[in-house]
């Protein structure tokens, strides 16, 4: 489908307390979102039903200050978007 991390974005990076994905065509399909920090530690997985071609998450507000990668996945399909948190 072409779909590559180039086309999904995340932002505010660097987030403080919620990070907004954009993912085209997601509307309707149900994703999770793995939230892993640098030494490979899973932080959180959380599963959300996109509502629109954004998805929204609250999982960075009570992290400490560093770089964190997001795991997204959908319909078999695994991105990584690495994010800063402050």
């Amino acid at each position: 489908n072409g779909l590559t991390e180039n086309n999904i974005s995340v932002y505010p990076n660097p987030a403080t307390d919620i990070l907004h994905i954009d993912i085209p065509q997601i509307a309707g399909q149900e994703v999770t979102l793995e939230l892993t920090d640098m030494a490979g530690r899973l932080i959180s997985t959380e599963s959300l039903t996109a509502q629109s071609n954004t998805i929204s998450t609250n999982a960075v507000q009570n992290l400490s200050t560093g770089v964190y990668n997001v795991t997204i996945k959908f319909n078999d399909n695994s991105f990584n978007k690495k994010i800063i948190v402050k």
